[in-house]
């Protein structure tokens, strides 16, 4: 993304903030990609809330208005991180 566009794309360093955040380092998580604060828990309550007991939970989730609540969020912060 960078080499074609020049912007670093919204996701890099998630990999290592998560990487970091299950090693309890929360700082450096934050440092590598703030983002990934909303986008992992968002991602992994998905996951956890598919089941039979919480099935109106996951709806809610991965509703269209949620996902494109997302969405806007994570470009949003695509084109910040390359603002500022």
């Amino acid at each position: 993304m960078k080499k074609l566009t020049g912007w670093e794309c919204p996701g890099c360093g998630i990999q290592r903030a998560a990487h970091a955040m299950l090693h309890g380092r929360p700082g450096e998580a934050f440092a590598y990609n703030p983002f990934a604060f909303l986008a992992l828990p968002y991602v992994a309550a998905i996951a956890i809330t598919d089941n039979r007991r919480m099935r109106r939970l996951h709806s809610a989730l991965t509703s269209p208005t949620a996902c494109y609540v997302y969405v806007a969020a994570y470009l949003g912060w695509w084109v910040l991180r390359n603002v500022i």
